[in-house]
């Protein structure tokens, strides 16, 4: 990925839904706050609020990876390329 590149994904997103309704659990079994999960990130805890209560529409690869990061998890991206004749 180029350097100062921004990828935004689009919230609405069923797949990236799925990806936060993971992350949300993670958060709970891990019982971690907002406040550390800020920390740990090293993303802005309001900006994390509004992320979470879906004020936000898009968010960033760089975004998942450091929630990723914060959460002692692996962030996997996988791109289905259909096969050309």
């Amino acid at each position: 990925m180029a350097r100062g590149v921004r990828y935004t994904l689009n919230m609405s997103d069923p797949q990236l839904m799925n990806v936060f309704r993971k992350i949300r659990a993670a958060i709970g079994e891990r019982k971690m706050s907002m406040t550390e999960l800020a920390d740990r990130s090293g993303l802005d805890r309001s900006h994390l609020t509004h992320l979470f209560q879906g004020k936000v529409t898009g968010v960033t690869v760089g975004t998942l990876r450091s929630l990723a990061k914060a959460l002692d998890a692996e962030l996997e991206i996988d791109i289905d390329l259909p096969v050309r004749a």
